[in-house]
Formats: structure tokens, C-alpha cells, sequence
């Protein structure tokens, strides 16, 4: 295989450091590590709350060298194929989920707490034709921030196709190889958690008007 050069230095690319670690020479994981712990903490951020995205990262990590041996190049035979950044982020995002199902709770969310602006922006989402609209034309970071609040409200599997097909833009079919589901079990279950999702803030905007 080729090298590739990385802000001038010269370093080998992942299937090399892969063959290299699975051929015995484990001390060269620290290398996948360091190339994409921030890639790793980036996806972990958008799915777990601050306090736990530490430890998933690590877990993910974890997980990463105890699995490494499944991975296979694209056109490299049977198994789990394709890049290996794309595969990372399955396990990354995958292991953010069964974090989120380990702390899930029901949380209230009040109308009270609210700034008069967040429930303009909330009574935006329930009049746009999509998350993804509402969050790609609000200028606002608290409008995100709100969002995220009710999303709490969610079942961790209703907050995973939210996040990955309303707010990331991926297909059904992306989603569902991404979580490992089928394809009919993410259209329902986005459906029916966008639904749940507008209701809840529907209800905060009712309470608002009391």
C-alpha cells in the first residue's frame, strides 16, 4: 500500500496500522488513537450528555481493539467492509446508544424554564415540514439547546433516528445500517418519535398559554 503524508509527515494509512497491529505490534493502536480520538469525541458529543461522553469515547475505543480483527478494506472479501472511518463511526455511534439506554430517564421540561424566544422557536418547529428545516434555518444556538432539552423526553431509540435522520440528514436505509436495524423498523420508529417529539413540545407551548 501507498503512504500518505499528514501535515507533513509521513504516515501510514489505516489498513497498514491495522495489518501492523493485528500481526502482533500492538503499541502502534496508540496511532489510531491519536488520529481519530477527536473524530470519536466529536460524533460521542452529539448523543450522550457532557458528563459521559469521556467514558463512551473510551468504551468506544475499547471496543475498537477487541474488534479490530473484523474489519476488512473495501473489496477485501466477505464481512464488514468499507472505509474505516465510516466503520469507527457505526461502532461509535452504536456504543453512544447503548450508553444512552443504560442512564435513560424521564425528565420534565417546563414551559417556565423557558425564555419567551425559546417557545417562539419551538412553536417554529412545529410549523416547519421537517426537524432538519427548523435546525439548518434558526440562527439561534438556544434553539438547539431546546431541542435537545425535549429530546431527553425521548426513549433512547426515538432520540437516535431523530438525531440521525431528522438532524443529520441520513437515509432510512443509512440509519438503519448505522444502529444494525431493519430498514421498516427505522421508517416507523422515525415517524412515530417525530410525532411524539412534536407533541411533547406542543405541550410545553399549551402550558405557556395557562
Amino acid at each position: 500500500m501507498g503512504i500518505k503524508r499528514i501535515d507533513n509527515i509521513t504516515e501510514p494509512p489505516d489498513d497498514v496500522v491495522i495489518e501492523n497491529i493485528l500481526s502482533g505490534d500492538t503499541e502502534q493502536f496508540q496511532a489510531l488513537l491519536e488520529r481519530y480520538q477527536a473524530y470519536v469525541f466529536t460524533i460521542v458529543r452529539k448523543y450522550v450528555p457532557p458528563q459521559l461522553v469521556e467514558d463512551v469515547a473510551q468504551e468506544v475505543f475499547l471496543k475498537l481493539f477487541r474488534s479490530l480483527a473484523l474489519y476488512q478494506p473495501q473489496g477485501a472479501g466477505h464481512g464488514t467492509t468499507g472505509s474505516f472511518k465510516s466503520w469507527l463511526a457505526t461502532i461509535t455511534v452504536r456504543t453512544s446508544y447503548d450508553a444512552l439506554r443504560k442512564m435513560y430517564r424521564s425528565s420534565e421540561v417546563t414551559i417556565s424554564e423557558l425564555a419567551d424566544n425559546h417557545a417562539q422557536w419551538l412553536d417554529s418547529l412545529l410549523s416547519t415540514s421537517s426537524l432538519e428545516d427548523f435546525t439548518r434555518h434558526s440562527q439561534a444556538r438556544e434553539a438547539k439547546e431546546i431541542v435537545d432539552r425535549v429530546m431527553t423526553r425521548l426513549s433512547p431509540e426515538d432520540q437516535m433516528v431523530v438525531r440521525l435522520v431528522h438532524f443529520e440528514g441520513n437515509s432510512t436505509a443509512q440509519a438503519a445500517e448505522i444502529l444494525g436495524w431493519s430498514t421498516a423498523n427505522v421508517k416507523i420508529r422515525t415517524f412515530r418519535a417525530r410525532t411524539k417529539l412534536q407533541k411533547l413540545i406542543g405541550n410545553l407551548l399549551r402550558e405557556n398559554e395557562r
